[in-house]
């Protein structure tokens, strides 16, 4: 985490407050406008006139949350289809429980595994998604600011699917959405969003996309991980105009809790090029969470594996998720410095379930699973090793005492 930086700074806040009017896929703030806004800045500290004393603003603390993968299949939005009775799309229910959680976080992210591309393809489900726009429509209304969409899926529907999902975004308030870029000028225009004086940037990479590439002749841009200059030069460029940078990056083995050495040795290339916090996805399962440090003493943070945030897939291990929730927090200094780090990271854990023939899919608060449900869960169809007690033994595995304590988890 940044240590000593100027938040007097004037590019750097006057960029924040363009983003916050129009941080999208669609229409990204653009730097060289915002210089000339002459907007007014939340959260931006003046200097003080020779004949005033230094007055150093107070600390200010700020909540991000983190959720893994929104693998819509096609059981999820059919049940939604039929709650509507036949007036588009309800998503309220399968949600319901986690949304006070995604809503009390001043910035919530979302790992969108599927693309948003019904208003040009149909519907579709396992192993080419797509899915209505009605969920995007219900995932911001619940909370989420920032979307992902590097991921595995993304040419699922081509480079059609992309645009189509990139202009529905467009039309959506106050979102930032990263990952899958109209160009090569769109990807280094940052996604910046700020809380409380707090800039954040976003950025999405994938390790690989079902073995499907981005035609020569497109426009459009997705970053793999084997892309490590523009990866490092992305990661620099967003570490200059904001206090913290986020990356949403899909990886690793599906169905494995064991963190590769690939994933190790790019999270710590990452915070060592400027990543503060990085929001791993893609094995559908939970993996340990670790903080990791720079040559200078300063930090940052990686989950390696959010899991599913919801699904209907068909194990026990994939029914286990978990929102990483930090504090992050900002400490001001004499002569406008500041600095910037997590003060505090706890997984908060979750549990997809169903009813006998997938019916009801929905995601719980672990907090709020009983051990009834679990005993009832549509799942232990296909795995009987899925239990209660399966759940908690899982969670005491995989996260440090540190990051996970049962009697404290929302």
């Amino acid at each position: 985490m940044k240590k000593g930086r100027f938040t007097g700074r004037v590019l750097s806040f006057l960029v924040t407050a363009m983003a916050l009017l129009s941080a999208s896929c669609g229409n990204p703030a653009d730097p060289s406008s915002s210089e000339e806004s002459g907007l007014p800045v939340q959260g931006e500290v003046t200097s003080p006139s020779s004949s005033e004393a230094e007055v150093i603003p107070d600390p200010v603390t700020v909540t991000l949350l983190g959720a893994g993968d929104n693998l819509i299949h096609n059981g999820i939005y059919l049940q939604a289809q039929q709650r509507a009775s036949g007036q588009g799309f309800d998503f309220e229910m399968p949600y319901s429980d986690v949304a006070p959680v995604i809503s009390s976080a001043d910035l919530a992210v979302l790992n969108q595994e599927t693309v948003l591309a019904s208003e040009k393809f149909a519907l579709s489900s396992y192993p080419c998604f797509n899915s209505p726009v009605e969920l995007g429509v219900h995932m911001r209304e619940i909370g989420f600011d920032v979307f992902n969409h590097a991921n595995n899926h993304i040419l699922d529907q081509g480079v059609a699917g992309i645009e189509a999902t990139l202009d529905f975004w467009n039309t959506q308030p106050v979102t930032a959405v990263c990952g899958a870029y109209r160009s090569e000028e769109d990807l280094h225009t940052m996604r910046l969003l700020s809380r409380d004086g707090v800039t954040f940037s976003f950025l999405g990479f994938t390790e690989h996309m079902n073995g499907l590439k981005m035609p020569q002749d497109s426009p459009y841009r997705v970053v793999l991980t084997s892309e490590t200059e523009e990866m490092k030069r992305l990661i620099e460029e967003a570490d200059q105009v904001s206090d913290v940078v986020v990356v949403s990056v899909h990886w690793g083995v599906e169905g494995s809790h064991t963190v590769t050495q690939a994933q190790k040795d790019l999270a710590q290339n990452m915070v060592d090029w400027g990543a503060d916090i990085i929001l791993g996805t893609h094995p559908h399962v939970i993996q340990p969470a670790e903080y990791l440090t720079r040559s200078d003493g300063s930090r940052g943070f990686v989950i390696y594996s959010m899991g599913n945030f919801i699904s209907a897939q068909n194990t026990a291990r994939t029914m286990v998720g978990a929102m990483a929730r930090l504090q992050i927090t900002k400490t001001y200094g004499e002569n406008n410095t500041s600095s910037v780090e997590i003060t505090d990271a706890e997984m908060i854990p979750t549990v997809t379930h169903y009813d006998a023939g997938y019916g009801n899919i929905r995601v719980y608060l672990l907090e709020h699973y009983t051990q009834d449900l679990a005993s009832k869960h549509g799942v232990r169809s296909f795995d009987s090793s899925f239990s209660y007690d399966y759940v908690h033994q899982l969670l005491q595995d995989i996260y440090a005492p540190d990051f996970y304590k049962e009697e404290t988890n929302v």
